[in-house]
């Protein structure tokens, strides 16, 4: 139980501290039911635009969860035919009355000099959940970009290799995968490390509810090594590439 809200999640990565503070803005004394919907348009389409899927985890709220613990067993006899837990959550969250509550999340990194709007659209680094020759050409329910058929245009990628707290923050490594070399991609061809500092942040509820993304530096760096900084943006800063 996290601040009085239940987690259901299938293998996932978050960090528990800012999941907590995140579902903090909630009342559990109210009914959530909190998740996102499929990235598939086709699997939306064929469950729910208001179901949250399992794939992404979705919380229900303590009060919520009490009541559902009373009826589930009745509810599963009447949805034998549904596939998959989260949808039979659904059905039964359904005849409650409950609403799905959106809270969406986001992560990417890409090569050279990119406009901030640019990078907004979400990379094709999977397929969606489709069968058949026109499987790439489904719909998603956000905004995509292809994913470049040349491994050259394609973002480096690194793994998560090590996290250590710190008095004032949050240092993680990442150490370079990707091993294709590539002659336009000479500003990070020697790239193998990336080490990343977060300060520790104190986001108050007023700033769950009306989010703002943050800013980061580039720190003083080596070819090899490159050293970032993520902080709170300054009250008129904008967030761009310098060219």
């Amino acid at each position: 139980m996290l601040s009085g809200l239940c987690l259901v999640t299938m293998i996932q990565f978050f960090v528990v501290d800012n999941l907590v503070k995140t579902l903090s803005k909630y009342d559990y004394n109210r009914w959530y039911y909190i998740g996102s919907s499929s990235e598939s348009y086709e699997q939306n389409v064929k469950y729910s635009f208001d179901m949250a899927f399992g794939g992404g985890g979705f919380a229900i709220s303590y009060s919520l969860a009490k009541v559902l613990a009373k009826c589930f067993d009745s509810c599963l006899m009447r949805y034998p035919h549904v596939y998959g837990s989260d949808a039979r959550v659904f059905s039964c969250v359904a005849e409650l009355g409950v609403g799905l509550t959106h809270e969406p999340g986001f992560h990417q990194v890409l090569e050279g000099n990119q406009l901030l709007p640019d990078l907004l659209a979400v990379q094709r680094t999977f397929s969606p959940w489709k069968r058949g020759g026109n499987a790439n050409s489904a719909p998603y329910m956000f905004n995509t970009e292809e994913f470049p058929r040349n491994p050259c245009d394609r973002p480096t990628v690194f793994f998560l290799e090590s996290v250590f707290n710190e008095t004032d923050g949050i240092r993680s490594n990442y150490k370079r995968f990707s091993d294709v070399s590539c002659s336009q991609k000479v500003s990070s061809n020697k790239l193998v490390l990336i080490r990343v500092f977060s300060q520790k942040l104190e986001v108050s509820i007023e700033k769950l509810q009306a989010p703002r993304r943050h800013c980061c530096d580039v720190l003083p760096s080596s070819e090899e090594g490159l050293d970032i900084g993520i902080r709170e943006c300054r009250t008129e800063e904008l967030i761009f590439m310098k060219s």
